[in-house]
C-alpha cells in the first residue's frame, strides 16, 4: 500500500458511496469527510480510530443511518486491499466509528429527546442508539451481544402516588443507581423504570442486590415498591423495537 495511492482510493470510494447519485447535493461535503478517513488510513494508519470517530460523528449529526455509514466503511475496505481493510475491520475501529456516530447523532437531536428533565438521565431514544451500537460491535467480533452487555432493570411502582412524590422517588432512585454503576454505563429513565446498560460481569448480580438493599434505607423510596432484575439483550437487531416495547410495559 503506497501512501501516494490515497487520492485515487478516495475518488473511487466517493463514487461508490454516491452510487446512482444518492448523495445528491451532499456529495462534496461527504467527500471532504471521507478524505480525512482515507488520508489517515494511507498516511497515518495508527490514527485511523480517531478518523473513523470523526467520520461517524459528522455523519451521525447530519442524520445518516449507522447502517449506511458502516456500509460505506465496508466499501472502502473492499477498495483499498487487505492490510488497510483489516485496520478498518478491527474491533477498535468498529467501536470508534459507532461511538462517533452515536455522539454525533445525539448532538443532532434536541436535548429534550435525549435527557429526562426530572432525573437528568438519558431517555429511551438513547438506549435504542446504544443497542444499535452494541450490535455493530458484536457483529465485528462475531459474538452474541449478551456476552458483552446486560441490561439491569429497576422498576418503581409510582402509579398510586402524586406527581411530586413520583418525581422525588425517581430522583432518589436515579442517584442511587448512578452511585452504584460508576464505570461509564448508559443509564436511562423511562417512566417508572430505570435501565442500566452495563458490561457483563460476575459481580453484576451482587451490585444489583446491594442497590436494592440501599433502596430500603431511603425513606423517600418507601412510597414505591422497587424491584430489580437483569435482562439479556435481544439476539437480533431487528428485535430492538419489540424488545424496548416489552421493557416499557
Amino acid at each position: 500500500m503506497s501512501p501516494s495511492e490515497w487520492p485515487r482510493a478516495h475518488a473511487v470510494w466517493v463514487d461508490r458511496m454516491d452510487g446512482h447519485g444518492d448523495l445528491g447535493g451532499d456529495r462534496e461535503r461527504v467527500g471532504d469527510y471521507a478524505s480525512d478517513v482515507v488520508e489517515t488510513l494511507y498516511m497515518r494508519p495508527s490514527g485511523i480510530a480517531g478518523a473513523l470517530n470523526r467520520f461517524g460523528s459528522r455523519l451521525g449529526a447530519e442524520g445518516w443511518a449507522l447502517e449506511t455509514v458502516s456500509q460505506w466503511i465496508d466499501d472502502l475496505g473492499a477498495i483499498c486491499g487487505d492490510v488497510p481493510a483489516n485496520r478498518l475491520r478491527s474491533f477498535d475501529s468498529g467501536v470508534a466509528l459507532a461511538h462517533g456516530w452515536t455522539d454525533g447523532h445525539l448532538r443532532g437531536l434536541r436535548s429534550s429527546e435525549c435527557f429526562d428533565a426530572v432525573t437528568g438521565l438519558c431517555t429511551s431514544s438513547v438506549l435504542k442508539l446504544r443497542l444499535q451500537q452494541i450490535f455493530e460491535q458484536s457483529a465485528t467480533l462475531d459474538i452474541e451481544p449478551s456476552w458483552l452487555f446486560r441490561l439491569v432493570v429497576l422498576d418503581a411502582d409510582i402509579s398510586d402516588v402524586t406527581v411530586l412524590e413520583a418525581d422525588a422517588v425517581m430522583v432518589v432512585l436515579a442517584d442511587l443507581v448512578q452511585r452504584t454503576f460508576t464505570s461509564g454505563e448508559t443509564i436511562i429513565r423511562d417512566g417508572g423504570r430505570i435501565f442500566v446498560l452495563v458490561s457483563a460481569g460476575e459481580r453484576l448480580q451482587a451490585q444489583l442486590d446491594q442497590l436494592l438493599d440501599d433502596t430500603r434505607s431511603r425513606s423517600l423510596l418507601n412510597a414505591a415498591r422497587i424491584l430489580g432484575w437483569i435482562e439479556d439483550l435481544p439476539v437480533d437487531p431487528a428485535m430492538i423495537d419489540r424488545y424496548m416495547s416489552d421493557l416499557s410495559v
